[in-house]
This record gives C-alpha cells, structure tokens and sequence, in this order.
C-alpha cells in the first residue's frame, strides 16, 4: 500500500520503499519479478514477489496455450518479465528494455498493488489515478457487498 515517488538512478536502479523491504524481509523474500503492466491504456511495470510469480506462472500454464488470448497475455506480461534481487541498499535494477517500454526516466512513483507494486512515470500515473477517481463511486458500488 502506499505511494512514493523515487528517483532511478543513472544505472536503472531504484530504491524499493522502506514499508515493501519490510514485508519482504519479514517474508524472507529478496527475489522480485518485473514486468510489463497496463492500466488504462497507459503502460507501467509491475513487480511481484517471486514466490507469487511462481504461483501465478502454475496457474497460467493450465490455460489453453493456443488460445489467442493466452498468446497475448503471454507475450506483454510473461516472456518480458525479468527476476531481480535486492542489493544492499535495497535497491532493484530495473533492466533498460522494461524502462523504455514503461517510459521511465528519473522521476517514478511506485505505487503499492495488494502482494506487489507497480512502478509508473508521474506523469502517466497522474492521469491514471485521476481516471480511477471517477469510475470510483461506480466500482464501489459493484464490489461493495463482495467485500464487506
């Protein structure tokens, strides 16, 4: 959960926020997945821990694999993805092909996702997020009995 605007530095690295090193660490997880993500037509990157992508993968790999819509998730979101380790400082390497898809520069903003979090450019997360505000009372409506 959360929002936080970082910096990459000139090596494609960024810092993972304190509160996310927290639960991997208490986790014991130092292995992240990244990945392309969309949301609203605007693109991002997603990382997940990789035990979660572990189990996504299982799950994934059970769908019929030449179905045209397997094929392009495939595609965008699985055969991109590239497994990262925290460095010491607690910084991931964020591989260049993934930033030029997603249009990061220096100025990001991470943003928390439930058991992962998704890395944006100001910019596109800005708009995003603006768009989320008003389809909200809308998507509240159609989920709130399911989640009280």
């Amino acid at each position: 959960m959360g929002t936080y605007p970082i910096k990459i530095d000139i090596k494609g690295r960024a810092s993972v926020p304190k509160p996310y090193r927290e639960i991997l660490e208490k986790q014991a997880i130092d292995q992240l997945v990244v990945t392309n993500y969309q949301d609203q037509g605007f693109s991002c990157l997603e990382v997940v821990p990789l035990p979660v992508w572990d189990k996504f993968l299982r799950k994934f790999q059970e769908r019929p694999q030449m179905d045209p819509r397997v094929e392009v998730f495939r595609n965008f979101y699985v055969t991109p993805a590239h497994a990262v380790a925290l460095d010491t400082a607690g910084r991931l390497l964020i591989p260049q092909h993934l930033r030029d898809q997603a249009g990061l520069d220096h100025e990001i903003i991470v943003v928390g996702a439930t058991d992962r979090f998704r890395i944006w450019d100001a910019e596109s997360w800005a708009k995003v997020f603006a768009e989320s505000a008003k389809q909200f009372a809308e998507a509240k409506a159609a989920l709130a009995a399911d989640l009280s």
